[in-house]
Protein backbone atom coordinates (compact mmCIF):
# COMPACT_ATOMS: atom_id res chain seq x y z
CA UNK A 1 0.00 0.00 0.00
CA UNK A 2 1.21 3.15 -1.36
CA UNK A 3 2.72 5.98 1.90
CA UNK A 4 2.47 9.36 1.59
CA UNK A 5 5.93 10.67 2.88
CA UNK A 6 7.32 14.44 4.03
CA UNK A 7 11.45 13.87 4.12
CA UNK A 8 12.89 16.87 5.79
CA UNK A 9 16.70 17.25 5.54
CA UNK A 10 19.31 19.14 7.31
CA UNK A 11 17.34 19.32 10.59
CA UNK A 12 18.56 19.45 14.25
CA UNK A 13 17.83 17.23 16.79
CA UNK A 14 16.07 19.92 18.71
CA UNK A 15 14.45 21.55 16.01
CA UNK A 16 13.34 17.18 14.54
CA UNK A 17 11.91 17.19 17.75
CA UNK A 18 9.97 20.22 17.59
CA UNK A 19 8.58 19.01 14.43
CA UNK A 20 7.85 15.58 15.63
CA UNK A 21 5.91 17.54 18.64
CA UNK A 22 4.08 20.09 16.34
CA UNK A 23 3.18 17.62 13.92
CA UNK A 24 1.57 15.40 16.59
CA UNK A 25 -0.25 17.84 18.90
CA UNK A 26 -1.50 20.46 16.24
CA UNK A 27 -2.85 17.89 13.32
CA UNK A 28 -6.81 17.74 12.65
CA UNK A 29 -8.37 14.66 11.62
CA UNK A 30 -10.20 14.77 8.36
CA UNK A 31 -14.12 15.14 9.05
CA UNK A 32 -16.31 11.88 8.28
CA UNK A 33 -18.00 14.18 5.73
CA UNK A 34 -15.00 13.94 2.96
CA UNK A 35 -13.88 10.48 4.63
CA UNK A 36 -17.38 9.22 3.11
CA UNK A 37 -16.62 11.30 -0.35
CA UNK A 38 -13.36 9.73 -1.11
CA UNK A 39 -13.94 6.17 -0.07
CA UNK A 40 -16.34 6.39 -3.47
CA UNK A 41 -13.73 7.60 -5.60
CA UNK A 42 -11.14 5.31 -4.04
CA UNK A 43 -13.40 2.55 -4.38
CA UNK A 44 -12.87 1.69 -0.57
CA UNK A 45 -16.87 1.81 -0.08
CA UNK A 46 -19.28 -1.21 1.64
CA UNK A 47 -22.05 -2.23 0.26
CA UNK A 48 -23.78 -0.74 3.06
CA UNK A 49 -22.07 2.76 2.48
CA UNK A 50 -22.50 2.47 -1.00
CA UNK A 51 -26.90 1.92 -0.60
CA UNK A 52 -26.43 4.86 1.78
CA UNK A 53 -24.80 7.52 -0.12
CA UNK A 54 -27.50 6.32 -3.14
CA UNK A 55 -30.20 6.75 -0.63
CA UNK A 56 -28.93 10.22 -0.03
CA UNK A 57 -28.53 10.90 -3.33
CA UNK A 58 -31.92 9.93 -3.88
CA UNK A 59 -33.95 11.93 -1.01
CA UNK A 60 -31.11 15.14 -2.27
CA UNK A 61 -31.70 14.72 -5.79
CA UNK A 62 -34.96 14.52 -6.44
CA UNK A 63 -37.31 17.66 -7.09
CA UNK A 64 -40.20 16.39 -4.97
CA UNK A 65 -37.98 15.22 -2.11
CA UNK A 66 -39.08 16.48 0.99
CA UNK A 67 -35.57 16.31 2.56
CA UNK A 68 -33.92 17.88 -0.47
CA UNK A 69 -34.00 21.59 1.01
CA UNK A 70 -33.00 19.70 4.28
CA UNK A 71 -29.49 17.92 3.22
CA UNK A 72 -26.16 19.00 3.15
CA UNK A 73 -23.78 16.78 1.02
CA UNK A 74 -20.47 18.93 1.30
CA UNK A 75 -20.72 20.62 4.61
CA UNK A 76 -22.10 20.65 7.90
CA UNK A 77 -24.62 23.32 8.96
CA UNK A 78 -27.10 24.08 11.76
CA UNK A 79 -30.25 23.49 9.58
CA UNK A 80 -29.08 20.60 7.52
CA UNK A 81 -28.88 17.09 7.72
CA UNK A 82 -25.21 15.98 6.75
CA UNK A 83 -24.65 13.02 5.44
CA UNK A 84 -22.94 11.07 8.39
CA UNK A 85 -25.76 12.53 10.10
CA UNK A 86 -28.18 10.75 7.60
CA UNK A 87 -26.47 7.08 7.35
CA UNK A 88 -25.96 6.94 11.35
CA UNK A 89 -29.76 7.32 10.93
CA UNK A 90 -31.08 5.06 8.16
CA UNK A 91 -28.09 2.45 8.18
CA UNK A 92 -30.09 0.45 11.37
CA UNK A 93 -33.43 0.61 9.00
CA UNK A 94 -31.54 -0.86 6.25
CA UNK A 95 -32.37 -4.48 7.29
CA UNK A 96 -36.59 -4.09 7.30
CA UNK A 97 -36.22 -3.13 4.19
CA UNK A 98 -35.21 -5.46 0.95
CA UNK A 99 -34.05 -3.21 -1.39
CA UNK A 100 -32.91 0.53 -2.00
Amino acid sequence: MPVPVVIYNGLSPKDEVRLFIYINTKQKSVPSQFLLDIKQLAELETGTEENLRDIFDLFDERPDSALGSLLSDSEASKWKITRVTFNSTIKPLLSIFSEK
